[in-house]
């Protein structure tokens, strides 16, 4: 017969959930799409090894400075990164937005 076991923390609140996240950051980064609004979500979605790549860079200089161990955790860099500030900083083109969707070129002009 299969022993149960109980966990002090409920599932999602420092305990299971909180230890899933932190061993798959690829799920942390998921985690915090939903928040954003579609374009954005369609840009980000395929910036993750960008951000990780950001994150280990922070990682780096964390232990550079302290030379201890890194505090920082993947869950708490996503949470402080500036989403729309960067976002908005990209060309409007680059993020999905052409003008011509909204105002079309004249064509033709018969005076």
């Amino acid at each position: 017969m299969p022993q149960q076991i109980y966990y002090s923390q409920p599932y999602g609140q420092h305990g299971v959930g909180q230890d899933f996240l932190r061993s798959n950051p690829r799920a942390t980064f998921q985690s915090f799409l939903p928040e954003l609004s579609m374009p954005m979500r369609r840009h980000y979605g395929y910036r993750y090894d960008d951000l990780y790549g950001q994150y280990l860079g922070q990682l780096g200089q964390e232990i550079r400075s302290s030379g201890g161990l890194p505090s920082l955790q993947f869950q708490d860099f996503l949470g402080n990164y500036p989403w729309l500030q960067e976002y908005m900083g990209i060309a409007p083109r680059a993020r999905g937005s052409y003008q011509n969707r909204y105002a079309p070129r004249a064509r033709f002009l018969n005076f």
